[in-house]
């Protein structure tokens, strides 16, 4: 598939459901956070760009055009504990044998 295509793809999906109207119960910004999601979705599954621009791309657009940035950036701010699992998890992938990294084990 053209990566033109691709592209092309990730970003309709914001924009049709962004003209759609919403389901009976479910509210208008709801509906559309859920373009954006779906936008990240099939981002990563057709990877015109590597995952992390992706990803930045559908958090950004929400963020800005929800008007919603407090909220889109809410579940990174709780005791951190998405970027710390974000941080570490990447390195259970590179090692076949993993360990603690030297940096986060106690020091006795």
């Amino acid at each position: 598939m053209n990566k033109l295509l691709k592209i092309a793809i990730m970003f309709a999906i914001p924009l049709a459901m962004w003209f759609i109207t919403p389901p009976e119960g479910l509210s208008v910004g709801a509906w559309r956070l859920l373009g954006f999601y779906l936008m990240a979705i099939v981002g990563l599954v057709v990877k015109p760009w590597p995952a992390p621009i992706i990803l930045l791309l559908s958090i950004a657009g929400s963020a800005i055009f929800l008007n919603a940035t407090k909220n889109v950036l809410s579940g990174l701010c709780i005791y951190h504990s998405m970027v710390s699992i974000l941080c570490v998890l990447p390195q259970c992938g590179v090692r076949k044998n993993w360990s603690w990294p030297s940096y986060c084990v106690p020091i006795d």
